[in-house]
């Protein structure tokens, strides 16, 4: 796991409000997110994600260059979040947009 990736996941799970913990290193780091009793990890599952992104209420695009995910409403209504899709793949870069926008969400919050 990048020290960027835990940013984003420990920002976008602020956002959500919900107190997570990083368990020890394991060959697999970033499955080791965990919200309650489950696995938490927007940046590679794509139902966390799908529900990270109906949380906020977020307009999801995609494209053949492009994905993004737009907050609609709050302090941050408008920011838009891109990844490029031709680097990444379409599936990653989704994931991530949103991931993105919800950890700007977290850290405008105090």
């Amino acid at each position: 796991m990048t020290e960027t990736d835990q940013g984003l996941l420990e920002m976008a799970a602020k956002a959500t409000g919900r107190k997570t913990t990083l368990l020890p290193p394991s060959p697999t780091p970033i499955r080791d997110w965990v919200h309650g009793d489950d696995d938490w990890d927007p940046l590679t599952n794509d139902g966390d994600a799908l529900r990270l992104a109906s949380h906020f209420c977020m307009l999801v695009n995609t494209g053949p260059c492009e994905a993004s995910a737009s907050t609609i409403d709050g302090v941050l209504r408008g920011f838009v979040a891109r990844e490029e899709t031709i680097v990444q793949g379409q599936d990653e870069a989704v994931r991530r947009a949103i991931v993105r926008a919800a950890a700007e969400i977290g850290r405008a919050i105090p």
